[in-house]
């Protein structure tokens, strides 16, 4: 008999229980995925930002209180590895979760999103971590202590990277993926062979304030796999001077390109490693289709390679073309030289 009663006890328990957890879970998960009725967020705009400073506070704490690379964060990536490392269950709330999804939309759907994080410890709260521009003349802005604040056009750029300015002006997109810098104030761009098409003797040049320019292809070495061009220009233009002397191993350099069709310049940190031949090589740093052609600058601002693409065997390491092998190679680049002044 007391079996019989004990049976239908734990009988009772389950039917009250089982349906308050199915629909626990349930909605958990609908408001982990759920949107307005117009499809818009159902959060406000300061709750956006809010989830969004939860998902990044989650991921430092997943990977030791520092960021990754750029070109590591992608929403959907992140949140998985969030979830393994701290082992979140699904119910965990929606906050973080938005947050990162909300990252992955900016990322595809905002050309102004940029990604500052991979030199920048948790609780860093003088350098941006990340900024995207809901409007014109206003950016939203999160420091690496997390902490947010809105900034107009001319803060932000006072706040970001020292070498974004000179990004802006002088690293073009070259065609229809490569990128290039311009290094002469009368028009002289120089690019990566392999992005050029090699039946062309022309190819457009786009800067990121939208302007286009034909240029045209001066010279090309298929052994270095560097590209001379021309824009035509009516003044001196903005341009980046070229280093001379080598980089000496463990040098911090900024590299600097149009990777995954950006429609304004990524600027990442790294060290130069060694030299091979005309090439120096990078420490680890995860190249973007898009990126060849683009620049590497010095602590000065100063062209000290091309990008060419990434280092074999050791994937994990880039391939850039010394501007010394450049300067060698290309004598109508000392000629531009004369008269040139920096570009910032």
């Amino acid at each position: 008999m007391s079996h019989a009663r004990l049976f239908r006890g734990l009988r009772l328990i389950a039917l009250v229980i089982a349906p308050l957890a199915v629909f626990a879970i349930a909605f958990a998960l609908l408001r982990d995925s759920t949107d307005g009725a117009d499809g818009a967020p159902k959060f406000s705009r300061e709750e956006q930002v809010l989830q969004i400073i939860d998902a990044f506070r989650l991921y430092a704490v997943a990977c030791g209180e520092r960021f990754p690379p750029g070109e590591e964060f992608q929403g959907d990536v992140l949140l998985a590895e969030i979830e393994r490392k701290l082992d979140l269950p699904v119910w965990a709330g929606h906050s973080p979760r938005w947050g990162f999804s909300h990252l992955t939309v900016l990322q595809h759907t905002d050309p102004t999103f940029g990604y500052y994080g991979s030199q920048i410890t948790f609780g860093d709260g003088s350098r941006v971590l990340v900024h995207w521009s809901p409007s014109d003349n206003q950016h939203e802005v999160i420091f690496g202590d997390l902490s947010h604040r809105e900034a107009d056009d001319k803060e932000l750029a006072s706040l970001l990277s020292p070498w974004q300015s000179l990004a802006n002006q002088c690293v073009v997109s070259i065609g229809p993926g490569g990128s290039g810098t311009v290094v002469s104030r009368d028009g002289l761009i120089l690019t990566a062979n392999h992005v050029v098409d090699p039946g062309s003797d022309t190819i457009n040049v786009y800067f990121v304030d939208g302007r286009m320019a034909e240029a045209a292809v001066l010279e090309r070495s298929l052994r270095f796999d560097v590209a001379l061009l021309r824009i035509p220009v009516d003044q001196p233009i903005p341009f980046v001077e070229l280093e001379l002397d080598a980089v000496d191993a463990g040098e911090q350099v900024w590299l600097i390109g149009y990777g995954g069709g950006r429609s304004d310049p990524l600027i990442r940190e790294a060290k130069a490693s060694r030299y091979v031949l005309n090439e120096f090589i990078t420490t680890w740093n995860n190249i973007i289709g898009g990126d060849s052609g683009g620049a590497a600058l010095d602590s000065q601002g100063h062209l000290v390679g091309v990008i060419l693409g990434p280092g074999e065997p050791d994937m994990r390491t880039l391939r850039t073309c010394s501007t010394p092998a450049i300067r060698d190679l290309l004598p109508v680049l000392a000629e531009a030289a004369q008269g040139n002044t920096d570009c910032h």
